[in-house]
């Protein structure tokens, strides 16, 4: 659409991780730094804070990486998991992102292969 705004994609790493935290119905701290590209974001000038609930971009479950601001989390647009791009994070569909909460373990290696 004329006007819509595309947000670059951030590299998704390529090498081993692992889990560090998890968190069921997370707000999402949106930070304008990470959004360079975001005229939005840079007029807003500090971190947003997106409460739970269904509009959140992070979906139902966030699990993150060893790595600030990557992690593996629901949306709540489940047609759009692998169709969008990103900055970097993993995202699954919000029923798959309940079922990752509960095996996921503190310390549980990831491994990102291309």
């Amino acid at each position: 659409m004329p006007g819509e705004h595309r947000p670059q994609c951030r590299e998704t790493p390529r090498r081993r991780a692992a889990h560090r935290r998890r968190r069921s119905r997370p707000e999402l701290h949106l930070r304008p730094e990470v959004f360079p590209e975001v005229p939005e974001a840079q007029e807003l000038g500090r971190r947003l804070i997106i409460p739970p609930g269904p509009n959140n971009p992070v979906g139902v479950a966030w699990i993150g990486l060893d790595r600030t601001g990557y992690g593996i989390h629901g949306t709540p647009e489940p047609e759009k998991v692998g169709r969008t791009e990103s900055h970097g994070c993993f995202r699954v569909a919000n029923w798959d992102a309940r079922t990752l909460l509960r095996l996921a373990w503190t310390g549980l290696p990831v491994t990102v292969d291309p």
